[in-house]
């Protein structure tokens, strides 16, 4: 009879230990994240309207799973020890420390769908454009922050433009203001606006907003049937 229990007892410990382990591999696998990173070719010319260098990078979802959301880092930036070799990513969403490296720049977007895979416009200023950066650029699967504005006032605007499948708009700042774009699907609607980032701080002066699809919006206006814009400051 105590043999048999503990027999049993060990039968029961073998069956837990199984069971734990199956369920560690089933929790591995479920958050198992893959990504496919592809650069396309670093240009040696500005893009004529914004100036920037813009770099494509297409970041595919080459999972079974939907992704909520990518956090893309753009690493091995020259670091900016004179103002003739001053790099940076002009539409990152912010920068982050990680480690002993600080201020990385990272854009954040969402969601990608299984199987999919989005192009990336990397706009990057470089003051005397002629040292060209090698960017390495570093993926992971996270949620997109939510932006929350506080109470807005809207800035109505009517310098607006498309070329080639971009929408520009200019519109007057103030001096050290912070302006959102926000777009929607319908100029009527009273939700379902999406906040373009990152914000535009205010030169007092005319500034030029660009619609060139991810990661500034969720896709470029041309894609889309009707894509209607405002831009919001907030209060001081």
């Amino acid at each position: 009879m105590k043999r048999a229990f503990v027999k049993l007892l060990e039968l029961c410990l073998l069956a837990r230990r199984g069971f734990v382990l199956a369920g560690l591999a089933l929790g591995i696998f479920s958050i198992a994240r893959a990504q496919s990173v592809s650069p396309g070719t670093f240009p040696t010319t500005p893009d004529q309207q914004t100036g920037y260098f813009i770099q494509t990078v297409t970041v595919g979802n080459t999972s079974a799973t939907n992704y909520p959301g990518v956090r893309v880092l753009v690493r091995d930036l020259p670091p900016d020890t004179q103002e003739t070799n001053k790099v940076r990513v002009g539409n990152a969403h912010g920068v982050v420390n990680i480690g002993s490296s600080t201020n990385i720049p990272y854009f954040d977007f969402g969601p990608i769908a299984a199987g999919a895979s989005v192009d990336f416009a990397v706009e990057f200023y470089i003051s005397n454009r002629k040292l060209f950066p090698t960017p390495r650029y570093e993926v992971s699967v996270r949620e997109p922050a939510i932006t929350i504005l506080p109470t807005s006032l809207l800035v109505t605007n009517n310098a607006t433009r498309v070329e080639a499948g971009k929408f520009f708009a200019e519109f007057k700042t103030d001096q050290g203001r912070a302006y959102y774009v926000q777009y929607n699907t319908s100029l009527t609607a009273t939700n379902g606006w999406r906040t373009s980032l990152p914000n535009i701080r205010g030169t007092g002066d005319k500034v030029l907003w660009v619609d060139d699809g991810p990661p500034r919006t969720e896709s470029l206006p041309s894609t889309v049937g009707s894509r209607f814009y405002r831009v919001i400051v907030l209060p001081q």
